[in-house]
Order: C-alpha cells, then sequence, then structure tokens
C-alpha cells in the first residue's frame, strides 16, 4: 500500500478541524458524518452483519469499491492534491494577505507605540532635565542667598571685632598710661618721702655744699642757692624728672652715654646707676668750678672708674670761645644771655668737636645735649658720630628763645635732625613719657627736652616700650 508522505502542514486538515470546532451542530451529528466519510474497507473490516443474503452484497461491494479505490488512489491522489492546492491556493493567499495585513497593522501599532514610547521618554528626559535645572538653578540660588548672608554675617563679625579690638587696645592705651602714671607718681612719692626723711645738706670745701639727691650724694656751688633750693627740696633738678627716668629706661649695662653740658652730673649719675658701674661714660662741662664738683660727686657715688670728663665745650669747631654764665650753673652759654647787658659775666672756654673725641670703634647708644642754645652747633660737630651709630638716641632741649637767640628758626633747627633720619618725641616732664608735638606745641612752651631717634632703632623700641 502506498503511503503519501506529508511535506508540510495540511490545510484542508487544518481548516476542516477549525471549521468542526467552529460548527454548531451536535456532537452525534458530527460521529454520524464521519462514519458516512470512511472508506468502505471499514466495513468491510467490521465484518458482516447479522442478517442473510444482503449483507454478502453490500461486503461484496464495499470490497469491489476498496479495490477500485485503492487501484485508483495513486493516481487520484496527486490530482485530488493538485486540485486541493489550487483551490486552496486563493484562500492561502487571501489567509497570507490579511495575516501581512494583521502583521502590518500590528507593526505599525508598535512603530506607533514604540514612537509614543519614546515621544514619552524624550518627554521625561526634557521634565527631568527641567526639574534638575530648577533644582541646580534653586540651590545655587539658595547657596548664593546662605553665601551673602554668611558675607553680611562675616562683615558685621569683623567690623565688631574690629571694634572689639579698637577698644581693647584704646582701653589698654588708657590702662597702660594710667599704669604709668601711677607708678611714675608712686615712684615721685616714694622718692620725696625718701628725700624728705633722708634730706641732707652738708657744707663741704671752701664754695662747696653736698646734696643727697634721687640718684646719689651731689656736690653743688655753695652761692647757687636756686641749684640747692630746687634739690634740698625734692632731691631733684625740678623739670627733669621725666628726662632723668628716660635715661634710666633707655640705658643698659654695657653701653656707652655722652653728657654734653653735664653741670652737677644728675643725669650722668643716673645714667651710672642704670648701667650698673657697667659701661662707659663720656661727660662735657666747660666750666671750671662745676666740671671740678661733677669729678668730684662721681668718685664720692663710685662711678669715676666708668666715666671720663673733659672740662671743654662741645661746638663745630675747635678754638675758644667766651662762656656766658647765667643765675644758675645750668644756665651758661656761648651764645649771649637774654636780657645781659654789656656788663655780663663771660670766662673764656675751649672748644671741641664731638667727632674728634670719640674714635670710629666707640659705639654711641645715647646722647644728652643741653647747652642752652648752642646744640646745632654740637650736632654740626658730631655729625659722623651720628651718622656711624643707626642705634643712637638723642636727648636735646629745645627752647624757643634760645633757638631765637642762636639765629636760628624751629623749622631750620628741627630740620636739621631730620637730616640724619632722626624722628623726635616731646618728653613728658614729670613721668618721662613720649609725646606727639608739633613745632606749634614747641614754640607755646619755655623749653622742653625731645627724644630724637632712627625709628627703626633699638632706642626708639626701648623709648617705646617694645624691647
Amino acid at each position: 500500500m502506498n503511503n503519501t508522505e506529508r511535506t508540510g502542514p495540511d490545510i484542508r486538515v487544518a481548516l476542516n478541524a477549525a471549521a468542526r470546532e467552529l460548527s454548531p451542530e451536535p456532537m452525534e451529528a458530527r460521529r454520524e458524518q464521519n462514519s458516512s466519510s470512511s472508506p468502505p474497507a471499514k466495513a468491510a473490516i467490521d465484518g458482516p452483519a447479522s442478517g442473510g443474503g444482503e449483507p454478502s452484497i453490500k461486503v461484496r461491494l464495499r470490497s469491489a469499491v476498496g479495490r477500485l479505490y485503492r487501484a485508483a488512489k495513486p493516481v487520484l491522489r496527486p490530482a485530488a492534491f493538485r486540485l486541493r492546492s489550487y483551490l486552496v491556493a486563493p484562500l492561502l493567499a487571501e489567509i497570507r494577505s490579511a495575516a501581512e495585513e494583521r502583521h502590518r497593522a500590528i507593526f505599525g501599532g508598535l512603530h506607533s507605540l514604540r514612537v509614543l514610547i519614546e515621544h514619552n521618554k524624550q518627554l521625561q528626559r526634557n521634565e527631568l532635565a527641567s526639574i534638575g535645572l530648577q533644582l541646580i538653578q534653586e540651590n545655587q540660588f539658595a547657596r548664593d542667598a546662605l553665601t551673602q548672608t554668611l558675607n553680611h554675617r562675616q562683615l558685621r563679625l569683623d567690623a565688631f571685632l574690629a571694634r572689639l579690638q579698637s577698644s581693647e587696645e584704646a582701653f589698654t592705651a588708657r590702662l597702660e598710661r594710667a599704669e604709668q602714671a601711677f607708678a611714675a607718681r608712686l615712684e615721685r612719692i616714694e622718692q620725696y618721702a625718701y628725700a624728705s626723711a633722708r634730706r641732707v645738706a652738708v657744707p663741704g670745701a671752701p664754695g662747696e655744699v653736698l646734696v643727697r639727691s634721687s640718684v646719689g650724694y651731689l656736690l653743688c656751688p655753695a652761692s647757687d642757692y636756686p641749684l640747692l633750693a630746687t634739690l634740698v627740696d625734692a632731691g631733684e633738678l625740678g623739670d627733669e624728672v621725666g628726662t632723668r627716668l628716660l635715661i634710666q629706661k633707655l640705658l643698659r649695662p654695657g653701653e656707652t652715654f655722652v653728657d654734653v653740658g653735664a653741670n652737677i652730673g644728675m643725669h650722668t649719675l643716673a645714667a651710672a646707676s642704670a648701667m650698673q658701674s657697667s659701661g662707659r661714660i663720656i661727660a662735657f662741662e666747660p666750666h671750671p668750678m662745676t666740671h671740678d664738683l661733677l669729678r668730684k660727686s662721681l668718685v664720692l657715688n663710685g662711678f669715676a672708674g666708668m666715666t671720663e670728663t673733659h672740662q671743654v665745650a662741645a661746638s663745630n669747631r675747635t678754638g675758644h670761645l667766651p662762656l656766658h654764665l647765667g643765675p644758675t650753673c645750668g644756665h651758661h652759654s656761648l651764645y649771649p644771655l637774654e636780657g645781659a647787658g654789656q656788663g655780663a659775666t663771660t670766662i673764656d672756654v675751649p672748644l671741641v668737636r664731638i667727632d674728634d673725641m670719640i674714635d670710629a670703634s666707640t659705639s654711641v647708644d645715647l646722647m644728652k645735649i643741653d647747652v642752652e642754645g648752642a646744640e646745632l652747633d654740637v650736632i654740626e660737630g658730631a655729625a659722623t658720630t651720628i651718622g656711624r651709630n643707626a642705634d643712637l638716641g638723642i636727648i636735646m632741649e629745645f627752647g624757643h628763645s634760645h633757638v631765637l637767640r642762636a639765629g636760628h628758626t624751629t623749622t631750620v633747627w628741627l630740620r636739621a635732625l631730620e637730616s640724619f633720619g632722626l624722628a623726635f618725641r616731646a618728653i613728658d616732664p614729670a613721668s618721662g613719657s613720649l609725646l606727639e608735638w608739633t613745632a606749634g606745641q614747641l614754640e607755646a612752651v619755655d623749653s622742653i627736652n625731645l627724644l630724637f631717634a632712627r625709628p627703626t632703632s633699638k632706642v626708639w623700641a626701648r623709648a617705646q616700650g617694645n624691647a
């Protein structure tokens, strides 16, 4: 028996199966249809039916038909297959067309869905970008606002700290001034109490009186009553207390002090005491008797070994000049005294230049000049020494009447010192503290002592209390 192999899906069988599933006929009717459509051989297989000769004819007919079917099958089957293919082809084409149309519709829908999804994604991305930008802007705005607030508060804090620091500095300065003033007054009280308790004025050799002062024993001229009255009463030279205190503040052991116009030695003894007998003092006093008293006072107080004295007047040249004698030993001058007539007393004294008296190897730390109007002459004769010693401090008396008697003006007088790079401060007569005065203030007082020094020098730092 020939077998036909199936090379693909049988469309007819598939359509019949689908039709049966969709048919509304009862199940029993479909069974009868299937039984009637079976090939004749099926009845032959079932065997003869019960009955007489009619069933035999049926069997024989069925057998004949079966043989005919089997004989015709190899011929009819290809034809039937081609016929079936011919008949089914339009249906398949229609099905394929419908399927393709359906696929296109599905693909179109999927494409539209994909486009919609992409569009939604883009909208979401745009929305997220917008939200992100908005968040960044809000964050930046908040950051800027916070920065501005912090800067504003920092400025307020800085201003407050500046005011606080300024107030603290002002309070500290006031406190320091108060402490200095209190200390100065306390020291003066102690000195006055000490002087009052141990006030001594003892006659010595003819024309000499020994007085106990705040810096030691001093020999004074017996005829110099103003000087004696001042020393006996206060143990000080009146308005020279602040200068004496400043000298003791500026000098250290082992340093060098030059005293031009030493008089009886009040500041010379103060300097020797501050240096604790260790160092060098060079003193100039032109009056013979005053110089002799100075030398004796140094010996009496134990400072002769560190001090050299010269009975000469310092000036800007060498030779001799008359020394005009004042009513007290501290007022002698190389310039004619104010109000003195032709009969004023003078003595001839030798002149020297400081530069000739101090060799180049000597380092000078502090110089005091009190020469009653001849200050610029001394400065001119000490120009090399002043220029060579960068840390030099100069204490010098300024008296407007003295400046005018010497033929100068205040401006010229100050510029002569400023040409060396020196700045000046006025010395408080009572405490020794430094005061910033103008030229007008200097001219408004009879006299005042000034400190000159270079602002970068150690003397200036010590005077300001920084060393």
